[in-house]
């Protein structure tokens, strides 16, 4: 199986797959934006469409960076390191973060 197409225990899938849909979301409402700019006068139609562009790039940056952190922090776990509690689940908090700094 290959990994883009994996799903963990109990079902969930990775954030790469079900970041499609937003990306999706992002294409229509610019796509919306841009259509009544078309129509319209307003200067500030255009700009205000790369808006949910930029937002929904950001929440996907954030998504995918949250993944690879979960993905440190399971590797961590399993190769026994005893700074990491066994069923620690803020993988992104500034604590494991520098955690993982400390060992590079």
């Amino acid at each position: 199986m290959d990994q883009a197409s994996r799903t963990y225990p109990g079902g969930h899938k990775q954030v790469g797959e079900r970041r499609l849909p937003d990306e999706g979301w992002a294409i229509t409402v610019a796509g919306v934006f841009f259509g009544f700019a078309v129509n319209s006068d307003n200067l500030w139609l255009p700009v205000a469409s790369f808006l949910p562009t930029l937002t929904f790039w950001g929440l996907d940056a954030y998504f995918l960076r949250a993944e690879r952190l979960f993905r440190k922090l399971y590797g961590q776990v399993r190769q026994g390191n005893e700074r990491v509690a066994p069923f620690y689940m803020s993988a992104t908090s500034p604590t494991f973060i520098s955690l993982l700094s400390d060992q590079e």
